[in-house]
This record gives structure tokens, C-alpha cells and sequence, in this order.
């Protein structure tokens, strides 16, 4: 069971009917200054549940407490398997009596606490004297950095995991490479900051979240350790995946903020969730559309699910100017490179701004189920593409003077410079719409579960359907 708890949401959310028979439980809470979460009463209610995850959203302009009602009260052990605290306060007295009657508990996060009294050193000295065997453990401080010797108890902890959430503040180039050291096998892995929806002008430490995006992307570039890597959600600054600089195309006289770091290694990823940071403001022109879709189909081709999101960005460093960056989802931004993912069941595409379609036409997105292939549609994309053929000239003129090296100046092997030739151009675009129409390429042969905006998603048909209505005739 998930419970997204809307935001003017300020009683206490002890009268909810939990069933008594629920094993999981995801609650996401917005902040009110006068909300409280009775933390012992869904465990007495739910005797048989095994995952709880509960996780605060702060609002864009306040930074109220989450508080736990009465003091807790157990009187036998939990079937309490994994327990996550996202974005909350902590009482460490109600923690010890979780922790003491959850001899079962494999996965403990805590991450981001707020304004938190939370002693970890304590904590730590407390965990060990339990009989746990504990397989995942996070410690994360909203605002302050987790001191390197604790973050090596952590990790002291856990000998033997294959699973790792990392904090923005707490990311550190050592850190990365102790990651290598005591994780060499990952196959989770999670970047964590403050919550989707925010504005980034309010992120207490926005050049720390740069700095994690960048040295995560050059990990998964680097690492031997990123081989088996199933699970990534991760935040991710969009020029990075400009391997082949194709920014320049669209923008001839601009200057990239610094080259990307490669491509990754994960190819075998099967879950993949991207928060799409657009520092620069500049993420507008269809090109980086292009960059993003193609990059992702490249690197992740095993992809079963996928989710990327774009926060509010602020325009030019004004305190109170932003705007919530959008990938170009028409024809010509490239969203159609996606539908080579074969095995993707599950896709989701959103922006804290709203709407993401509202400029698309119905052959620009309806290529994803057969009814949008038929020769109607054909013939509408077909000329779309034929409106492109200057611009296809101008990137094959550029293209010319363009040597086989990757965005750091380093000479790639062919088996992989090959698949990223293309990458950004019309001309990528142009190749999968032909092959769509033509029926070398059937898209998304696997997908299920769709949705542009709406968090509860639908079948691909049914979201077109809401996206594009047919028009109805009738008498009155």
C-alpha cells in the first residue's frame, strides 16, 4: 500500500483503517507545522507488516517538523523487515525500541533527517549490541555531512552488501572510491537530496547536489563495480551525457560547462530513475531532447523501468525566478529513440511544472500503440521528417570535420564510439521514426504501465486516449 497524503494535510493521521493483514507500507507526507504520525500504532495494527517507508515532502517555502505522537509502545517482536525514514524527525529512545523488537530487520535508512537531536554515535554503539544482520544501513543529517569515521562504521557494519544510498552533502571523491572497497559487487544503487517538487533556489546546498551528480556519472563510467548494477535513481546534469558535444550543434558559439565524463558501464540495468538537473538554464533547444532519449537507450537497453523527472531550476542564480525545464517530447526531440527498449514495462515522464505534451500533436506520441502506425500517421511523420532536411544538411556538413572522439578528448574504440555516432542528431531521429513506420522496429513491445504527468500510471492506450479524444457525433 502507497499513501500520498496531500499537501494542506495538518491533523494527526492516526484515524486512517489500516488493515491488519498489509506486509508493506509507503506513506509520503507533506510538511504542517501541526501534523503528527502515532509511529507505534501501525505497528500494533499491522502485526505482519514487513516493509515501512515513510518519507516527509517539504513544502517550496517552509521547513515545519514532522513529530511522532505518543512515546512508542511494543511489547513483542515485529515482523519489521526494512524500515526507511526519509525527510523526518527522530525520536533516538522510539528508534532503540524499533530496533529492539525487530530482530528480523535486514535494510535500515535513515535519510535526510531534519533537525535532528539523532546521536549517531550511540546509534551505531546500539546496533551492534542487537543480533541484527543488517544487509543495508544509511545515515544521512539534512544539514551537515556524516563525519568520515561514522560513515566508516557504517559501511562496517554492512560487510556484505550490494546495495548503497548515498547523501549529496556526504559524497566525496574518497568516498566513492570506499565505495569501490567495501561494495564490489553493487546492484542498488540511490542518490538522495531534498524532495522532488522543491525549488532549487531553497536547496540548502545546491553545489553539493552538482558535484554528487557529477562524480556519481563518473563512477558509473569508471567503476568495474557498476557492472551488475540493476537499480540506479540518481540525479543526473543533462550536458554530461553530451559524449560527442552535439550541444555545439544547436549552439555553435556556446561553451559546454565541462566536457561529459563517458559512458556508463551499467548496461545491465534493468530499473533506472533520473532527476534531471538543469543547472545552467540551458536545456531548451530539441537537441538535448535528443541527447537525453538517445543516451538512455544506449546505455541501459535492458531497461524494465523507467522514470525521469525535472525539478524546478532557477533562471540565471535570481532568488525568485525559476522555471521547470521540459525535454522536447514532439517528433523532432527524439522521444521515439526510447522505443528501442525492448523489455521497458513500465515508463513515467513528468515535471514539477505540469504538463509536458501540451505542444504535441497526436502523431508526435501515438507511434507507441499499432492504432497511431497506420498510414494516416505514417504519412504525417513522414513529412515532419521531410521539413528536417536542412537541418539534416547543416549536421552532416558539421559532421565532416568531426573525429571519432569521446566529450573528453580521449580516442574511443569503434565497438564503443559506434552506437553513440548519432547521438543528439536529427539524423538518429529520423532513422527509428522510418524504422517504426516501416515495421523493422515494433516500439515498446513490453509496455504496460504509462503516464506523462499523472503519478498513478495507465495503459499506453488509455493515456493517449485522455491526451488526444476522438470527437464524438450525436443528436440531441
Amino acid at each position: 500500500m502507497t499513501i500520498d497524503v496531500a499537501r494542506n494535510f495538518d491533523r494527526p493521521f492516526d484515524t486512517f483503517p489500516f488493515p491488519e493483514t498489509l506486509t508493506s507500507v509507503t506513506l509520503r507526507l507533506h510538511s504542517a507545522s501541526t501534523a503528527s504520525f502515532n509511529f507505534s500504532k501501525i505497528l500494533r495494527q499491522c502485526p505482519l507488516l514487513e516493509t515501512l517507508s515513510i518519507e516527509m515532502l517539504m513544502g517550496d517555502w517552509n521547513w515545519n517538523r514532522f513529530t511522532w505522537g505518543e512515546p512508542m509502545k511494543l511489547h513483542k517482536n515485529l515482523a519489521l523487515r526494512s524500515l526507511t525514514l526519509s525527510h523526518t524527525t527522530l525520536c533516538q529512545i522510539s528508534l532503540g525500541h524499533i530496533l529492539h523488537f525487530s530482530p528480523k530487520l535486514k535494510v535500515l535508512k535513515l535519510i535526510g533527517m531534519i533537525a535532528s537531536d539523532l546521536n549517531l554515535t550511540l546509534l551505531l554503539q546500539h546496533i551492534r549490541k542487537l543480533p541484527l544482520d543488517l544487509k543495508t544501513l544509511h545515515f544521512s543529517v539534512y544539514d551537515r555531512p556524516l563525519p568520515q569515521e561514522l560513515q566508516q562504521q557504517v559501511f562496517g557494519l554492512c560487510p556484505i552488501s550490494s546495495a548503497c544510498d548515498l547523501w549529496a552533502s556526504d559524497m566525496t571523491p574518497l568516498l566513492m572510491k570506499e565505495l569501490e572497497t567495501h561494495i564490489p559487487c553493487l546492484t542498488t544503487l540511490e542518490l538522495h537530496w531534498q524532495r522532488k517538487g522543491s525549488f532549487t533556489t531553497f536547496e540548502r546546498f545546491p553545489i553539493d547536489i552538482i558535484k554528487a551528480s557529477r562524480l556519481l556519472f563518473e563512477y558509473l563510467c569508471n567503476s568495474p563495480s557498476v557492472a551488475n548494477l540493476r537499480v540506479l535513481k540518481t540525479g543526473v546534469l543533462h550536458y554530461n551525457m553530451d559524449v560527442s558535444g552535439r550541444q555545439q550543434f544547436s549552439e555553435p558559439d556556446s561553451v559546454a560547462p565541462w566536457t561529459s565524463p563517458g559512458v556508463w558501464r551499467c548496461r545491465n540495468l534493468r530499473i533506472l530513475h533520473i532527476n534531471l538537473r538543469d543547472p545552467t538554464s540551458s536545456m531548451k533547444r530539441r537537441a538535448h531532447s535528443r541527447i537525453v532519449f538517445g543516451y538512455i537507450t544506449r546505455v541501459a537497453p535492458q531497461l524494465e523501468e523507467l522514470e525521469i523527472f525535472y525539478p524546478y531550476t532557477s533562471v540565471n542564480k535570481a532568488p525568485y525566478r525559476i522555471y521547470a525545464p521540459n525535454l522536447c517530447m514532439q517528433l523532432e526531440g527524439g522521444f521515439c529513440l526510447l522505443g528501442r527498449l525492448r523489455y521497458l514495462q513500465r515508463l513515467r515522464v513528468y515535471s514539477a511544472g505540469g504538463s509536458i505534451v501540451g505542444l504535441c500533436q497526436e502523431m508526435d506520441l501515438n507511434w507507441i500503440v499499432p492504432s497511431g502506425r497506420d498510414d494516416k500517421f505514417k504519412e504525417m511523420r513522414r513529412q515532419e521528417v521531410a521539413s528536417w532536411q536542412s537541418l539534416r544538411l547543416g549536421e552532416d556538413l558539421l559532421l565532416q570535420d568531426e573525429g571519432d572522439v569521446s566529450g573528453d578528448g580521449t580516442s574511443l574504440d569503434a565497438e564503443l564510439w559506434g552506437p553513440f555516432r548519432n547521438l543528439g542528431l536529427l539524423k538518429d531521429v529520423e532513422e527509428t521514426v522510418n524504422e517504426i513506420d516501416t515495421g523493422s522496429l515494433v516500439p515498446f513491445p513490453c509496455l504496460a504501465d504509462l503516464s506523462f504527468q499523472n503519478p498513478l500510471p495507465q495503459r499506453p492506450e488509455k493515456v493517449l486516449d485522455n491526451l488526444f479524444p476522438k470527437p464524438s457525433f450525436g443528436f440531441w
